[in-house]
């Protein structure tokens, strides 16, 4: 569990459709009803520089998109903590990190796809609680 428990009362659910992102707006008090709202896909896109690459500023919303979209396609069984739809807070710090790099490299150099790197950071997930 996260040390955050209990969830304030601002928090909010979200889940990924092929329409778009769904976020369930829980009542903030008495006089207001849960909703939810979706967000198309067409507006969540994430910004890319002229190599291709995801620009610095676009990196925590692609790992966001990244983890709905993991966590959208998983398998029934419960994935392993790890994994892409169960990423720890480590891992997307070391993805970030990565990033960083990564940009600082593509400078000097080409070097591999973000993405790639992200991946080398989870558990593959198997579907099995092995």
């Amino acid at each position: 569990m996260s040390e955050h428990y209990p969830l304030p009362r601002t928090a909010v659910y979200m889940w990924l459709t092929s329409e778009g992102i769904c976020v369930g707006l829980p009542p903030l008090d008495a006089n207001t009803k849960a909703h939810t709202i979706t967000i198309p896909l067409k507006n969540c896109s994430v910004e890319t520089g002229e190599s291709g690459t995801t620009l610095a500023r676009q990196r925590g919303w692609e790992s966001l998109l990244r983890l709905l979209q993991s966590r959208a396609t998983a398998p029934a069984a419960p994935p392993r903590l790890g994994t892409a739809s169960e990423i720890t807070q480590a891992q997307l710090d070391n993805a970030l990190r990565a990033h960083a790099a990564h940009q600082r490299a593509l400078r000097r150099s080409s070097v591999e796809d973000l993405g790639d790197l992200m991946d080398a950071c989870l558990v593959p997930n198997t579907g099995a609680d092995s």
